[in-house]
């Protein structure tokens, strides 16, 4: 299913709507342009995002460098608050392809309650939830494309009580802007513990946090059939999977600039060749220099189990952000290195300029 057309018409059906309601209009340095009702009920906030990258790989092949323009995100988010929702649509024209991304409206009667459907992030592992703007180190871990759910249509109810937070979904299982291929649904839930306050899904503490915050949180997913292509440059040839079965258990903390993620993952599936058990698991920590300005961060990553030939086992990796307003203006700069399981090792340096207007 393509998503692209269907959000245009669903964005333009938005944007008729705005000048009957609108009166007032302006730029928040924070959010970006906005148009709005003077009792707030109603509001409109485009707004943009670039992320512009240079990349040297090193190793065991040849060395090799480039330019890219990594993102450019063109995001409309609409609120009726007269009827508690929220429509949000996403573009990505990044990588010379233009790809409907984040496609939903969601429904928000009470602070305790919410059910998004369309297309989002799966609500499983932090990392992946956490969108790359909000990165702390450029690139997601190994891990998390590894045992990321990645973006998916579906539907998901979110209950919040206290500190106790569980959300719960059901997904086609095939992937961003794929229809579903199989008979079956992709099952999630995830329940997060956040005792002295919730945490947002930003990986640096560039609020600089005032009290420790910690997360626990466990999510489990269940997948009856999955097919898919497992080399991307031979998609007609599918492989399939039977009964995956997959949790993660997360750690999450922030004070006072100190940032730290860990991940443990674990899954079992069935395939041609009988039952395999894979496990993955990271930690990754930063720490701001000068406040709110300049932080370092590392990441430490491992994969064990049903690990094929050509999959990365290890992987070290080392950041350095200057935030110039926080992740609206941000300069990054990422070394990683990885191993894989026939034991090539590749190393890579990639710098970013991240601008969001």
């Amino acid at each position: 299913m393509r998503l692209v057309p269907l959000g245009l018409l669903a964005l333009g059906s938005i944007l008729l709507a705005v000048p009957a309601r609108a009166q007032q209009a302006g730029y928040d340095p924070e959010r970006g342009a906005f148009l709005r009702s003077s009792d707030g009920r109603f509001a409109f906030h485009p707004y943009g995002m670039v992320q512009l990258q240079h990349t040297a790989t090193f190793g065991d092949a040849a060395t090799r460098e480039g330019f890219a323009v990594r993102s450019a995100k063109w995001v409309m988010r609409a609120y009726d608050r007269s009827r508690d929702l929220t429509f949000h649509y996403q573009l990505n024209v990044g990588d010379g392809r233009a790809v409907a991304e984040d496609v939903f409206v969601r429904w928000e009667p009470t602070a305790w309650l919410s059910l998004t459907a369309g297309q989002i992030e799966v609500p499983f592992n932090r990392q992946h939830i956490t969108l790359e703007a909000y990165q702390q180190l450029i690139d997601r871990s190994t891990i998390d494309a590894r045992f990321g759910l990645q973006r998916d249509q579906g539907v998901s109810l979110r209950l919040r009580f206290g500190a106790v937070d569980l959300t719960l979904g059901a997904w086609n299982g095939a992937r961003q802007n794929v229809a579903n291929d199989d008979p079956t649904l992709l099952e999630t839930a995830r329940l997060a513990w956040s005792p002295f306050g919730a945490i947002p899904f930003e990986e640096s503490d560039v609020a600089y946090s005032r009290r420790p915050l910690l997360s626990l949180a466990v999510a489990a997913a269940w997948n009856p059939l999955r097919s898919f292509a497992p080399d991307p440059d031979e998609p007609q040839t599918l492989t399939e999977q039977r009964r995956i079965g997959q949790g993660v258990l997360e750690v999450t903390l922030r004070y006072a600039g100190l940032s730290l993620t860990t991940e443990v993952h674990a899954r079992r599936f069935e395939s041609g060749t009988g039952t395999a058990v894979d496990y993955g698991e990271l930690l990754q920590a930063g720490w701001f220099l000068v406040p709110k300005r300049l932080e370092v961060a590392g990441r430490l990553a491992r994969s064990t189990g049903a690990v094929a030939h050509n999959d990365p086992v290890q992987e070290a990796a080392a950041g350095l952000n200057l935030f110039l307003r926080g992740h609206r203006l941000k300069l990054s700069s990422t070394w990683t290195a990885t191993t894989l399981r026939r034991g090539t090792r590749e190393q890579r340096v990639r710098s970013q300029l991240e601008v969001f207007f």
